[in-house]
């Protein structure tokens, strides 16, 4: 259990290949308790700058740290799935998009009335954007508690090392 719960971590920067379920929840799990413990550890020495001012020098240190293996596994999941990696990365560019269009939108309202006179519409997108990142984060859960392609796929071979690919010559 112990070398499979580091197994992303040892693969810190693979983009290819395939990541059983097991191994990316695991890596989930671990990312969570790292975020608790740098949550803890920035409250007690106090380099949290302050209630309700996001993440102090411990958090911030943890999520560069976990960033890149993160973005790996996510990856690896989505190829296990016989799914392209970048698929992981729906949410992010929906909420580039959603920052990208709610500044070009604001800064043209802001010109065009001389005001906040579009404010009603930059809200009517903004709801689109948040549903839209909404429902790809539920896509992308989904995704991710689905079972592997037996056998190999696109992406390489069955990470739980089962080929299931020649039963029908076995059995025949």
């Amino acid at each position: 259990m112990p070398t499979m719960l580091f197994a992303a971590l040892r693969k810190y920067a693979v983009f290819s290949g395939r990541a059983r379920r097991k191994e990316y929840w695991q890596f989930i799990l671990l990312s969570v308790i790292a975020g608790f413990v740098a949550a803890i550890l920035d409250g007690v020495t106090g380099l949290n700058g302050g209630a309700g001012r996001g993440a102090g020098v411990f958090g911030s240190i943890e999520s560069l740290a976990l960033l890149i293996p993160t973005l790996a596994v996510g990856w690896r999941r989505m190829h296990d799935i016989n799914k392209p990696g970048w698929f992981s990365l729906i949410p992010a560019i929906l909420v580039v998009g959603l920052v990208l269009v709610v500044s070009a939108t604001a800064g043209i309202a802001a010109i065009a009335v001389g005001g906040f006179g579009g404010v009603l519409g930059l809200g009517i997108i903004s709801i689109v954007f948040a549903l839209l990142i909404l429902a790809s984060v539920i896509w992308l859960f989904v995704l991710t508690v689905m079972p592997g392609t037996s056998g190999p796929n696109a992406y390489g071979p069955d990470p739980k090392g089962v080929d299931t690919s020649r039963l029908s010559e076995v059995f025949s």
